[in-house]
C-alpha cells in the first residue's frame, strides 16, 4: 500500500510540475491581420432607376440594424452597373453609358431596422439604369480609423473596401 501511495505522489508532482511549465513558458502571441468581426455586408438584387418626371426613389430595408447601430456606424453603399459589371460608390454617379445619372442617400435610423434610401438626382429623361446588385457596408464606430491619417481603403471603391475587410464577394 505504501508503494502505491508513494508512485501516485509521483505523478501528482509531475503533473504539477508539467503545469507549471507550460504555464511559465508561454508567450503571447502575433497580432492577427485585421478582421471584419463587426462589420456587415447586406446585398440585394436587381434594382432600376428610370429618370421620368418623378424621380426614382428605392428604399433598402436593413434588418436588424437598430437606430443605435446606424448612428454610430459609417454606411457605405454600392451598386454593380449590369452594363459595365463595375461597381459605383452611392451617392455619386452611375455608369457613362447611362448619361452619368447622379444619386444621393439618405439613411432613415429606426427600430427595429434602418432604412437606406437611394435617389436618383438627375441624368436624360427616359433613361433607366440598372444595378444587379446593391451592397450595403455597415462599419461600426469601434472599427473605423478616425483622425487625420490615410485610410488604408477607399470608400468610393467597394472592392477596395470588400478587400480591406475581408468581405465575400
Amino acid at each position: 500500500r505504501l508503494k502505491n501511495m508513494k508512485k501516485l505522489s509521483i505523478k501528482i508532482w509531475a503533473i504539477a510540475l508539467g503545469l507549471c511549465i507550460s504555464l511559465f513558458s508561454c508567450k503571447k502571441g502575433d497580432q492577427g491581420p485585421t478582421g471584419n468581426a463587426n462589420v456587415i455586408q447586406i446585398n440585394f438584387g436587381s434594382t432600376t432607376f428610370e429618370n421620368t418626371v418623378l424621380l426614382s426613389l428605392h428604399s433598402f430595408v436593413l434588418k436588424g440594424i437598430t437606430k443605435d447601430i446606424a448612428e454610430k456606424s459609417m454606411i457605405l453603399s454600392y451598386g454593380r452597373s449590369s452594363l459595365t459589371k463595375s461597381w459605383h460608390h452611392f451617392p455619386g454617379t452611375g455608369s457613362p453609358l447611362c448619361g452619368d445619372m447622379e444619386y444621393r442617400t439618405a439613411i432613415v435610423a429606426n427600430d427595429p431596422s434602418s432604412r437606406l434610401d437611394i435617389q436618383l438626382l438627375h441624368g436624360i429623361i427616359n433613361v433607366k439604369e440598372t444595378f444587379d446588385q446593391i451592397r450595403v457596408v455597415i462599419i461600426p464606430a469601434n472599427t473605423l480609423i478616425t483622425g487625420r491619417g490615410i485610410t488604408p481603403y477607399d470608400i468610393r471603391d467597394y472592392e477596395s473596401v470588400r478587400v480591406y475587410f475581408n468581405l465575400l464577394q
